[in-house]
């Protein structure tokens, strides 16, 4: 290609992504009529060798294909994204791609030979990486200055600075890409994470993202928060158990919240249970979601200190659930509700099921706001007092706001990173409905 072209290279943009050309003067060039030859493949056939990046957006090999799919405006490109290698072993991989896959005049190999000695690499690693014997490269840096003897002690890395020699880089961990979109994912966690988070072998982009999440999460954990209040919201940072004894004896209205489902979390029930009898008004509202293998256990522990009242439901308008021990897909969610005596029904008839469909974005256990919003308004009276002593990612605190009845919302979650996500929820929601009005 001319070098009016090589320079427009320096940046190539797909989509909205802009990946970086890294070695785009260090291999010999294609001519313009064999670029015409792989662009007219392409767009009869498409992207079939992925491109390689690393992390950064930077280009390792297939600069000629993405190049083509830039100008066809293709966006379907498999990606290889390789994550964890440094400046040399980038280069010596580009090298050794190319090598094999092209043909090179002996100036071209000697060239790069000449180059690849003075990274410190052996003949027999230069050989393997220009797909020839070693003593065809030993012979032909015999005459070449600065590149004869054995491999050097030091070599110089891009930043100028001299380093230990090293054999060849591997990457520890590559990432699959099958489109534009899906690599462009893959980048922004990569902008988030250590390569050393990550596991060795080919992962996919939701395994990124998982691990994103989770090294996300893990950082969270590791600060110290402070209680929060703001507007009609108060949040507070730890242990329900503990924390809600700082909430006046008969002062809450409805207490909404979502405990976990699994068996070893069952004795939560038990002291939910002993601390709404304490907390709730005489006539109070406990609501709790719950699922639906354990009912029997949970009943128990409830009724030992409140009185049954529904069991209300949410319907999953998403995928259903399999539950596997029973062999069961579950399309619904039960939602208990137990009153502390004496019933006072105090409020107007409403509908025990709706469906506000999936929200996961802020935690894998999230309920949909709409969902509790329904029950909220049904069972909360005007200016009174919701309690959610494991509020997780904030959705309960959220829906009393979005209610807009005037109810005092105060949150307890001990999980850190699930505190520090209701924080920011309720900031935002706070902020967004005092613009609107």
């Amino acid at each position: 290609m001319s070098k009016k072209k090589e320079k427009k290279e320096k940046v190539i943009t797909v989509g909205d992504v802009d990946f970086k050309v890294l070695f785009g003067g260090l291999l010999p060039q294609i001519s313009d009529e064999e670029y015409q030859r792989l662009k007219a493949s392409i767009k009869e056939m498409g992207v079939l060798v992925p491109v390689l990046t690393d992390e950064d957006r930077g280009i390792i090999d297939g600069k000629h294909r993405l190049q083509a799919a830039a100008e066809l405006k293709l966006k379907t490109v498999p990606f290889n994204i390789l994550h964890g290698l440094d400046y040399q072993a980038k280069k010596h991989l580009a090298i050794k791609l190319n090598a094999q896959r092209r043909h090179m005049t002996k100036d071209e190999r000697l060239a790069l030979a000449t180059g690849l000695r003075k990274d410190g690499l052996s003949y027999r690693q230069i050989a393997d990486l220009l797909n020839v014997h070693h003593e065809t490269v030993r012979r032909q840096l015999g005459g070449v200055a600065n590149a004869t003897g054995e491999s050097p002690d030091k070599v110089v890395g891009k930043d100028g600075k001299e380093y230990a020699a090293k054999v060849i880089c591997k990457p520890k961990t590559r990432t699959n890409a099958k489109n534009v979109g899906e690599v462009k994912r893959v980048f922004d966690v990569s902008d988030t994470i250590d390569p050393t988070d990550l596991p060795k072998g080919t992962i996919d982009v939701k395994r990124i993202e998982r691990i994103g999440r989770q090294v996300e999460i893990n950082k969270k954990r590791s600060l110290e928060y402070e209680d929060l209040k703001v507007g009609n919201a108060k949040l507070m940072v730890g242990d329900f158990r503990k924390r809600c004894s700082e909430i006046p004896d008969s002062s809450v209205d409805l207490c909404f919240t979502d405990p976990l489902y699994e068996k070893d979390a069952l004795p939560v029930w038990g002291d939910l249970a002993e601390m709404c009898a304490t907390k709730l008004k005489p006539g109070g509202i406990l609501m709790a979601y719950s699922g639906v293998l354990y009912l029997p256990q949970i009943h128990q522990m409830l009724g030992e200190h409140l009185t049954y009242l529904w069991t209300a439901a949410i319907y999953h308008s998403g995928r259903s659930k399999l539950v596997r021990a029973v062999h069961i897909h579950q399309a619904w969610k039960p939602v208990l509700v137990y009153v502390k005596p004496p019933l006072r029904k105090y409020w107007h008839p409403f509908y025990d099921m709706v469906s506000g469909g999936q929200e996961k974005d802020h935690h894998h256990y999230e309920q949909a706001v709409g969902e509790a919003v329904h029950y909220i308004k049904a069972l909360c009276p005007k200016n009174s007092v919701l309690l959610d002593p494991m509020c997780g990612s904030g959705t309960s605190i959220v829906a009393a706001l979005e209610a807009d009845i005037g109810v005092t919302a105060i949150g307890c979650e001990v999980d850190k990173a699930a505190y520090a996500t209701a924080e920011i929820r309720i900031k935002e929601t706070i902020e967004r409905l005092r613009k609107k009005n």
